[in-house]
């Protein structure tokens, strides 16, 4: 197999270390050298390839025995048979490179001592093999028979075992690395798409030494991954099943015209089931095959106590499966060439299920250039309304997966105008808020203890430390006994409290179980205008994100309204009965929600077929169209009953102590010391606070419910601004609103709520302010 040229550059990188050692860097005695290689980049093959280099080149030697380690059960076992395949690449590489046996083992059949005299041994096993936890691990440091009484990690040492680590970025402990030292290696080559970039080896960490790195670029142009990816997010999981099955039908179809077999799969991450409307494998699959007419042997379940994958192989033209639905249970070492598209019906947020599966689609089968464009992409479909944030975890996939910081720039995404790219966050942030000085106090062994991850970062080889976010207090008291100093101060809350009093209403909060239980519909009103449904309705649109000029970008989008499910036909009741199964709403019952879907429909201007190709989409536009005329009806109520809120001895009780912000401040009035960020128009308002003779002080609202003040409005609760109490005594509430805002409905409806609970008692006053606006 004819090595890709970027393959070809890293083993002639090792080539040329191996031939002038005095410019390797060496890690206790032995050579240490990394390559690294985001995931699809052929890390097997190129460890492969390596071994002659290593073996011949810096050993001197014909033969020698590797301890070669995976991350994964999963990993040792494709690795090994892969091994010891001789019509498998791998292996014909090995046969091409050495002149002597090649006797690839399990740790099991090195206990035994089938070792061959002369040979490369390559034991493949995986870092556990050697914890004294399991019981396997305890054998490797028992004494052996077979190797006269000395234990197998005894034979080891005195072998001075090449040691290549396959994927070792996701075993990369404190335990590992003293592993390593106490096996003797005469070699050690790293191959990870992460390498390790700290320095600490007091407490057994070590920087990965990279001589050669790969980036998805290169890997893109020499085929290896499926790029760009094609991102579509829908708030509705039955359309997203949908709109999966259609492009893994379209896909297929396209596929015909290539002169290689390739068959499109759909992997399908289902929810955990936590609860009865959890998306579990078993509703998802009961969906394909009832609502979908998908035959059921052309779906796979790999969760649970379901392994309907064993012995199956996939790239059989045989094989009927089409749909794979899985939760976690495709880990590494699963090998999937046709997994095309990718939909999630769970929370994008477990990133290391993500990462598997998304791994699976980039992937480019039998690594070709297909005719047909559609075919070198990779398609992902995410049950989600906020596309920033599955970006954003695509994108952290995309950098744990091995692609550079680099090659994921802050942008715009969505096709949204309104969308703020500072809500792109995570990877698209900061890595670090400020510096941290070192005292001399500094003691490594509490810090090391201390669980402070999460807030502080320290280098061992720079010896410097940085503060990751905002600490709170308990951790303030934590980085100080550790023997670190924040350069700007974080100051301890004073145990003060703001009281100020609740709105109430028949001797009772008012909030939200008021409107709830007084709530009664207009059916006359609900039933007029019901013309709304319009062919911007179905319209979709897909994102496409790629690699140009070594970075991730979006590259374009596109508007679809295509169907492979057009269904012809007359406006019927059973039409109607399917999409009402789609709308629930507490709030109304099932006669009513009948009438209102039979005159939408009646009145839509979408084609009846189209409304059946589209009927989850039209139903959730059903839906939102109720839900905000019951939200509009709930504020006639509010408006009507608003005028008879009074104030009474409830009051909010808001506490330094619990106050969420972190923000250090200038200000002399403020009520705590330290503040919520504020925007530069609210900061322009907060310094006229501080400056009035009037106010004795002030407060900066949050949005924390426990701990925070707030009003209840007709479908929400509003948060207001700023708190402040005058030197005469009374109490001001303002809500600040942007020169855009500042006349909006949303603005209405809290001036008015605020008015009425001010109204109820001459030491309250409430006020809405803006740019200009005095108080």
């Amino acid at each position: 197999m004819n090595l890709k040229p970027y393959q070809r550059e890293a083993v002639q990188k090792l080539d040329d270390f191996c031939s002038n050692p005095d410019e390797m860097k060496f890690l206790n005695d032995f050579p240490y050298l990394c390559f690294k290689i985001p995931t699809g980049g052929g890390k097997t093959l190129i460890a492969s390839s390596s071994l002659k280099p290593i073996v011949q080149n810096f050993l001197n030697s014909d033969f020698h025995t590797v301890f070669w380690l995976a991350p994964s059960d999963a990993i040792v076992s494709q690795t090994l048979k892969a091994l010891k395949n001789f019509f498998h690449p791998y292996r014909q590489i090995l046969e091409n490179d050495f002149r002597v046996d090649i006797n690839p083992i399990s740790i099991r059949e090195a206990l035994q001592n089938r070792f061959e005299d002369e040979s490369l041994n390559i034991v493949v096993a995986t870092v556990q093999s050697f914890r004294t936890s399991s019981k396997e691990g305890r054998k490797f440091f028992e004494e052996n028979g077979n190797f006269q009484n000395l234990s197998l990690s005894q034979y080891l040492q005195n072998e001075k075992p090449v040691i290549i680590l396959d994927e070792s970025h996701k075993s990369n402990t404190n335990l590992s690395f003293q592993s390593l030292f106490n096996l003797n290696p005469s070699f050690v080559l790293e191959l990870s798409a992460t390498p390790n970039s700290i320095h600490q080896p007091k407490v057994g960490k070590f920087a990965s030494n990279v001589i050669y790195s790969v980036s998805a670029e290169e890997l893109k142009n020499e085929k290896m991954i499926n790029l760009p990816i094609v991102l579509r997010t829908i708030p509705d999981y039955m359309q997203i099943l949908k709109d999966t099955i259609e492009k893994r039908e379209e896909l297929e179809e396209i596929a015909k015209s290539e002169r290689e077999y390739i068959r499109p799969i759909s992997l399908i991450r289902a929810e955990e089931n936590r609860n009865e409307t959890s998306l579990n494998f078993e509703k998802i699959e009961k969906y394909l095959i009832d609502e979908f007419k998908i035959p059921k042997d052309q779906i796979a379940v790999q969760s649970g106590n379901r392994n309907d994958l064993e012995n199956i192989n996939l790239k059989d033209e045989n094989c009927q499966i089409r749909f794979i639905i899985t939760i976690d249970k495709l880990k590494e070492g699963w090998d999937c060439p046709f997994a095309y598209t990718l939909t999630t019906l769970s929370n994008m947020n477990s990133r290391t299920a993500i990462e598997q599966l998304l791994g699976r689609v980039l992937r480019n089968p039998n690594i070709s250039d297909k005719k047909i464009f559609h075919l070198n992409r990779s398609y992902v479909f995410s049950f989600s309304e906020t596309f920033e944030r599955v970006a954003n975890d695509i994108f952290e996939t995309l950098k744990k997966d091995g692609f550079e910081k680099s090659e994921l720039p802050r942008i715009i995404l969505s096709e949204n105008p309104n969308t703020n790219p500072e809500k792109l966050d995570g990877l698209f942030g900061d890595q670090f808020l400020e510096k941290m000085e070192v005292l001399k106090t500094f003691d490594l062994e509490k810090f090391h203890n201390s669980n402070l991850d999460n807030y502080v970062n320290y280098n061992f080889e720079t010896k410097e430390a940085s503060l990751l976010k905002a600490p709170p207090e308990n951790i303030l008291e934590k980085i100080e006994k550790v023997g670190l100093k924040l350069k700007r101060e974080f100051p301890k809350q004073e145990k003060r409290v703001f009281r100020i009093p609740k709105a109430m209403y028949k001797n009772s909060l008012f909030e939200e179980s008021f409107i709830f239980e007084n709530f009664e519909i207009d059916r006359e009103e609900f039933l007029k205008n019901t013309g709304f449904l319009k062919m911007k309705n179905i319209t979709s649109t897909e994102n496409i994100i790629d690699i140009e000029n070594g970075k991730f970008k979006e590259i374009g989008k596109r508007n679809y309204q295509k169907s492979l499910f057009e269904k012809n036909g007359d406006f019927s009741l059973e039409l109607i009965k399917r999409i009402l199964q789609n709308i629930k709403i507490d709030s109304l019952s099932n006669q009513f929600i009948r009438e209102f879907v039979s005159s939408v429909l009646r009145n839509s201007e979408i084609p009846n077929h189209l409304i059946a190709s589209h009927e989850y989409r039209v139903a959730k536009q059903i839906e939102n169209e109720l839900i905000e005329r019951v939200r509009n009806s709930k504020k006639v109520l509010f408006e009507q009953e608003v005028k008879s809120l009074f104030t009474d001895k409830e009051v909010f009780e808001l506490s330094c102590q619990n106050y969420r912000g972190f923000e250090n401040h200038n200000y002399r009035k403020h009520f705590c010391k330290t503040i919520e960020k504020m925007n530069s128009e609210e900061k322009e308002f907060a310094e006229k606070l501080d400056s009035s003779d009037e106010v004795k002080f002030w407060f900066k609202n949050g949005t924390d419910f426990k701990n925070s003040f707030w009003l209840q409005m007709a479908n929400a609760k509003f948060y207001p601004d700023f708190l402040v109490k005058f030197q005469n005594g009374k109490i001001g509430v303002f809500e600040y609103k942007g020169t855009d805002r500042i006349s909006n409905d949303d603005t209405k409806e809290k001036d008015e709520i605020g008015k009425a609970w001010a109204n109820s008692d001459p030491n309250l006053s409430f006020q809405i302010v803006g740019k200009n606006s005095n108080f």
